[in-house]
């Protein structure tokens, strides 16, 4: 059982991410779930990450590592490139996988099967209509949301299997996983606007992954990044994540919200210790961009 949420904040200039570490296994009668140390959010080179939800960490691990070895060398990584190298990699191990599959078993490959030549026998028609089927009617969950940064601009899009790219930039967040439905109504209902305050979007996105533990019982550890314009995603510092998990145990309410049940110099305090450290965090993406270049990096100034 996984949820995984991405969110773009304060007016598109930082994109929060969270993602559970529950990993099901699969048994005779019923099904044995415990939280565990993998975890469900990969850095990617440049400044991109990706959060996975899939039946088996095999598929998605293959995917991640041939889409890191594809854009190893690039510093700076495009919406383009990184869409591109994650189209190419499902449909390899996709394609893979059926192989695997459907024509090992019977000792075909899959060129034997769609590109067989024309001075070898052909197959039985029949054998190629039941293998097809079969084929066809394979399923393989697995979604991955990459999310990142091309110059200024936030990007989010969602790859689910075989092969289908849907964009997230418009709605401002992705969700994958099993808790899609609970942490999607939960930042809907919470309003959420990708102009909202880092802190804000801190907050939703917790809440949104909260719900699904109380409503669907998914795993309640969790891995945070945050990612701003020229810096590497980086996990949350351990007091703002302990801050905001506090928060939650004691009101189960924003302090964002108009109406709040919490005494407001408590709800001020906590406002302000997260509002530094985001103000911090924000800072630290426009420090990237005028720092003057060392000897050993080149100036794209003219």
């Amino acid at each position: 059982m996984t949820v995984c949420i991405a969110a773009i904040a304060a007016d598109s200039k930082a994109i929060v991410c969270i993602a559970d570490r529950a990993v099901t296994y699969a048994g005779y009668a019923a099904n044995s779930e415990s939280d565990s140390g993998v975890a469900k959010i990969i850095d990617l080179p440049g400044n991109w990450c990706a959060l996975f939800s899939c039946e088996n960490l095999t598929l998605p691990k293959r995917i991640l590592d041939r889409i890191a070895q594809a854009l190893s060398n690039k510093p700076i990584v495009t919406f383009q490139e990184i869409e591109t190298a994650a189209r190419e990699a499902f449909n390899h191990f996709w394609w893979k996988e059926l192989e695997e599959q459907f024509l090992t078993p019977i000792l075909l490959t899959k060129d034997d099967f769609w590109a067989r030549p024309t001075n070898i026998q052909p197959l039985d028609s029949e054998l190629i209509l039941k293998v097809t089927e079969k084929m066809s009617e394979h399923k393989q969950y697995c979604s991955i949301i990459f999310c990142g940064f091309e110059g200024d601009t936030p990007h989010l899009f969602v790859v689910s299997t075989p092969c289908q790219v849907d964009l997230y930039d418009w709605q401002g967040f992705a969700v994958v996983g099993a808790g899609i439905e609970t942490a999607r109504n939960q930042m809907l209902w919470a309003q959420y606007d990708q102009e909202d305050s880092l802190a804000s979007v801190l907050y939703d996105v917790f809440n949104a992954k909260v719900a699904t533990e109380v409503l669907q019982a998914l795993g309640y550890a969790w891995n945070w990044r945050l990612i701003v314009p020229g810096q590497k995603p980086e996990p949350l510092p351990k007091d703002i994540d302990k801050l905001i998990d506090k928060l939650w145990i004691e009101s189960n309410q924003s302090p964002f919200g108009e109406k709040s049940r919490r005494k407001p110099e408590i709800i001020e305090e906590w406002k302000k210790k997260v509002r530094a450290f985001t103000a911090a965090a924000l800072a630290s993406s426009k420090k990237s961009k005028t720092k003057p270049p060392t000897p050993n990096e080149p100036n794209d100034q003219p």
